[in-house]
């Protein structure tokens, strides 16, 4: 599955299609669920790292699709997964960094994904109580989803 997924997201830079191999069936389309969801996911972010680089817009786009999809199966319960969430906010970091700077085309959608990812996975870890972060947790999803309301209300048109 995951080399058809990899042959089927090549092919959709080349033929221009939306639909997307890591995360429904090609055949029945519906969702993949449970384990193989998860790893897909995970495969996903590794054929964007692999076959895009950070340089271009269209690998900052691959990238931040890829990681934003698996920051939605991060479980904060589990320290593996915390961890990896950490690295994916980094990497969202990275990303707003880059639109900040490309006039290429609009980042407005991707930016506010991006704030909407990180808040919510901060907003996650602040729910976690024994958390020792957790205050700054919650600072953190608060400024991220204010960042996000703003890139929303101020592209609006764009946007909708």
């Amino acid at each position: 599955i995951i080399g058809y997924a990899e042959s089927a997201e090549s092919d959709i830079k080349r033929v221009g299609d939306t639909r997307n191999a890591f995360i429904a069936c090609p055949n029945c389309k519906q969702l993949y669920q449970n384990q193989l969801r998860l790893d897909l996911s995970k495969a996903r972010v590794r054929f964007a790292e692999r076959d895009y680089t950070m340089d271009n817009a269209e690998g900052v786009a691959m990238h931040a699709t890829a990681v934003m999809n698996r920051m939605t199966l991060i479980d904060a319960e589990q320290q593996y997964d915390r961890i990896e969430g950490k690295q994916i906010c980094t990497k969202l970091q990275h990303i707003l960094e880059f639109t900040k700077t490309d006039k290429s085309r609009s980042w407005a959608q991707i930016q506010a994904s991006a704030h909407m990812s990180i808040a919510t996975f901060q907003l996650r870890m602040g729910m976690r109580f024994e958390y020792a972060e957790w205050k700054d947790c919650l600072q953190t999803a608060k400024e991220h989803y204010e960042m996000a309301v703003e890139i929303y209300t101020n592209e609006k048109d764009e946007l909708s």
